[in-house]
């Protein structure tokens, strides 16, 4: 049930003219602490964070996994927030993203996305996220902070960091800030965010 909520489409009105689906609006709620739902958002947190966090060992159905530990990731990205990722690639630190992160196996996701972007007049982005490839088979390697979401609404192939996961940037490549030309941003995903302090930076965008 918490992974269909988070895939639903269903559209909510939460200004006069704008309407957001719940993945958003609980993106939204954490980016901005918002005092007032914070407590009912952290409760279907938790609820998704079994599903999304594994530590031990885990038994079942072979997970998935993206091949070659690859998953992607299109949007915009504001000039404004450009700089805090050209010198997090310059420190070579980690930093947390203050929402669920949103990837996907197939790259035609992302394009999805980026041309939505494009639509909306924002600067276009690729975002290749990297998780140790032979975690597929081996637990001892395998990032515990994400999972493969099996009950969704849409035909995504969606892997999801839990919220507040730790990602290094490891290459920048600026481009155009076109669908067809994007800016691509490469990341390293932390294996274990318990090994790395609360207090990172956080993301001004994700």
């Amino acid at each position: 049930a918490a992974q269909r909520l988070w895939t639903s489409g269903r559209r909510l009105k939460v200004k006069k003219n704008r309407a957001l689906e719940l993945c958003s609006i609980i993106n939204q709620v954490l980016r901005d602490d918002h005092a007032a739902l914070l407590p009912h958002t952290c409760i279907y947190l938790r609820t998704l964070n079994n599903l999304l966090v594994v530590r031990g060992v885990r038994k079942g159905p072979a997970i998935k996994w993206p091949k070659n530990g690859i998953s992607f990731r299109g949007g915009g990205l504001p000039k404004a927030h450009q700089p805090f990722f050209q010198f997090m690639l310059e420190s070579g630190a980690w930093y947390r993203v203050p929402g669920l992160l949103a990837t996907s196996f197939e790259r035609k996701v992302a394009n999805e996305f980026m041309v939505r972007a494009e639509e909306r007049e924002e600067e276009v982005v690729l975002w290749v996220v990297r998780v140790r490839a032979e975690g597929a088979e081996d637990q001892t390697v395998r990032c515990r902070h994400v999972s493969f979401v099996t009950r969704s609404h849409f035909s995504e192939q969606e892997f999801l960091f839990a919220a507040y996961a730790p990602f290094k940037v490891t290459k920048i490549t600026w481009g155009e800030g076109y669908a067809d030309v994007p800016h691509v941003i490469e990341l390293e995903a932390g294996m274990d965010s318990k090994r790395l302090p609360d207090d990172l930076p956080l993301a001004p965008w994700y």
